[in-house]
């Protein structure tokens, strides 16, 4: 496919401007030779009205998020790069069989089989519940406590956008796009992708805290997300690119 790459390469040379959607895009766009004076930092947009931590009160598993001390919550599919493994074999470390806290994985993937598999050797089916595919992520966005991403790598993740947009703080790893928006104490908490010394650490931090100062991080994730990728914002500054 060499004629292919070439047309693609001497057209991204020719584009009046690029989008990266995080800062680290940029840094690789800028090291692989693009104009710098062409490249804009703009994140996908995220639909802010959409999420609320009201409603949908007969929800089936609303029951957690009422008697569950912490719940925690990834939605994404079930592959090797979003860390899920690690993030199992954390949250057992972190947390005793006693503990009375939830991992809601919302998703699926080929690597399903296999993290059921190791939530069942970790004894953990009480605490880590697989959700599968569900149309309607609103909804357990409302009865989570905190959002999670511990992927290896990413562009800038949806699912990170909309954990903010429902007012989740959120655990994530440090990289390309996270690394722009969780910030540290003021809209989550960051570890080092891969390292599951520092996630267990971040874990239990967030295990000590209270519902209360977590909806107040929540809120902050929430306002911030609002004017870094909420649509209005992201429509304005397209709109002052092309228009």
């Amino acid at each position: 496919h060499a004629p292919t790459i070439k047309i693609l390469r001497w057209a991204l040379r020719k584009a009046n401007y690029y989008q990266a959607t995080s800062k680290q895009i940029v840094n690789l766009l800028r090291s692989f030779g693009f104009d710098n004076r062409k490249i804009y930092c703009i994140p996908n947009a995220v639909d802010i009205t959409r999420f609320s931590r009201t409603g949908d009160a007969q929800h089936p598993l609303l029951k957690l998020s009422e008697s569950a001390s912490l719940v925690g919550l990834y939605v994404g599919r079930l592959i090797p790069e979003k860390g899920l493994e690690l993030l199992i074999n954390a949250w057992s470390q972190a947390f005793s069989v006693e503990d009375d806290v939830h991992l809601l994985i919302v998703g699926d993937g080929e690597l399903r089989a296999h993290l059921e598999a190791l939530v069942r050797n970790h004894q953990r089916d009480h605490q880590i519940i697989f959700c599968g595919i569900s149309d309607h992520v609103e909804s357990y966005l409302r009865i989570a406590d905190f959002g999670i991403l511990a992927s290896v790598y990413e562009g800038l993740s949806n699912a990170l956008l909309e954990y903010m947009a429902a007012s989740l703080p959120v655990l994530g790893s440090r990289i390309s796009g996270t690394e722009d928006v969780v910030l540290e104490n003021e809209t989550g908490w960051l570890f080092t992708s891969g390292d599951q010394s520092e996630l267990v650490a971040c874990l239990k931090y967030v295990k000590q805290m209270n519902k209360e100062e977590l909806r107040i991080i929540g809120a902050k994730a929430r306002r911030w997300v609002s004017d870094y990728a909420g649509i209005e914002s992201i429509s304005a500054r397209l709109l002052e690119l092309y228009g």
